[in-house]
């Protein structure tokens, strides 16, 4: 994931997990661990997903897009304009809550 948009995932995990209960993440030696790699923005970056033609997004958005979109990722969020874009381009996409069930299962 772009590397600016990690505040917004651990604000949305710690929502699911304190404020709906619906998911308690896992600890070891007092830390959290999520299968997450971190993309920079830096030239590289740029070069490889700057001039994807997608739909149009907002550019927060747009970014999750581009990357889901030119690395197969699969797209977890619960934003409604992102969702319809992410159908659009066959982006495998999913909402947080039923992504973590599904995880917790594993």
């Amino acid at each position: 994931m772009p590397a600016h948009g990690w505040f917004e995932v651990w604000c949305n995990l710690k929502r699911i997990e304190r404020i709906d209960k619906q998911f308690s993440s896992t600890t070891f030696d007092g830390f959290r661990h999520y299968p997450i790699r971190l993309i920079h923005i830096d030239a590289h970056f740029i070069s490889k997903y700057g001039n994807v033609d997608i739909p149009y997004a907002r550019a927060g958005d747009h970014i999750y897009l581009v990357v889901a979109h030119v690395d197969l990722y699969q797209l977890i969020t619960w934003d409604k304009p992102m969702v319809k874009i992410a159908r659009e381009l066959n982006i495998d996409v999913e909402n947080p809550t039923d992504y973590l069930a599904l995880a917790s299962r594993k």
